[in-house]
């Protein structure tokens, strides 16, 4: 009985992994996403989606459905770039290029 409760405790860390890993979308969702959100005018807005440029090229930011996993910043190619923020602990991923920080209200990425 103990070896299942220790090997349960183990075996979290991977299922959570796994849920956020479960949340990024193909490329081609993702660049079906981009196409709708740029046929709209831009005084509409996407609920849960945000363009930003980053050293002049334009980033997609894509929050999750739901709590604890990671919002996403995707290419123009529908690729992730990084986890911005999401996560268990809030932060993301940590793997964000160095300087990237979003200012959702100036629709911008800037970079020290």
């Amino acid at each position: 009985m103990k070896k299942h409760a220790v090997l349960a405790l183990f075996a979290l860390p991977a299922l959570a992994l796994a849920a956020d890993d479960a949340i990024v979308l193909s490329h081609e969702s993702i660049r079906q996403r981009i196409a709708l959100f740029e046929a709209k005018p831009s005084s509409q807005s996407t609920p849960g989606m945000s363009k930003y440029l980053w050293r002049g090229e334009p980033l997609w930011f894509i929050e999750s459905p739901c709590c604890d996993h990671f919002n996403y910043l995707y290419n123009a190619q529908g690729q992730p770039v990084c986890a911005f923020s999401g996560g268990i602990a809030g932060a993301g991923d940590g793997a964000c290029p160095a300087g990237i920080t979003l200012f959702p209200s100036t629709a911008a990425a800037t970079t020290p």
